[in-house]
């Protein structure tokens, strides 16, 4: 894998968790540990309460922004009190997607994801990363996120 990233992107079902379950609890630990001093966004097409579900609040709330799509909102984390400030919302997809260029800001950006998401039913999220100028990388499941991440700069 090439040098680091400055912000990392993550898909939930099949990226972070298996499909549609929550975060086994090994991988969660380890995954807790790698984002320590890291900027990580969590993208779903499931709502905020979904991704808490799936993840834990833990995971949720160290994450700098997460994109729940069903519920169109764009979020970030404003301070370590686990405040959160809406950054864009509503079905203005086009909005939502300049919103979240505006925090990538040609920031050196990586998304792990394991197939064709759509980005709130009419975008291709990869494709709108990728004309960002943000790496994709396909991961098979979780286990293989966390190989890549763990190696990333090796």
């Amino acid at each position: 894998m090439s040098e680091e990233a400055s912000i990392y992107l993550f898909d939930v079902d099949g990226t972070l968790t298996p499909a549609k379950s929550k975060m086994d609890k090994t991988f969660k630990k380890q995954f807790m540990e790698w984002m320590e001093g890291k900027s990580v966004y969590i993208i779903s097409d499931n709502s905020l309460l979904h991704i808490m579900e799936q993840l834990g609040s833990d995971i949720v709330h160290k994450a700098e922004v997460i994109f729940a799509c069903e519920d169109q909102r764009l979020i970030e984390r404003k301070n370590t009190n686990r405040d959160w400030e809406i950054i864009a919302e509503g079905e203005d997809k086009a909005r939502l997607a300049s919103a979240l260029s505006s925090k990538l800001n040609k920031r050196r950006a990586r998304f792990f994801h394991n197939n064709f998401i759509p980005f709130c039913e009419h975008y291709s999220l990869t494709e709108t990363l990728r004309s960002l100028g943000c790496e994709v990388v396909i991961v098979t499941s979780p286990q293989d996120t966390l190989n890549h991440i763990l190696n990333e700069g090796s």
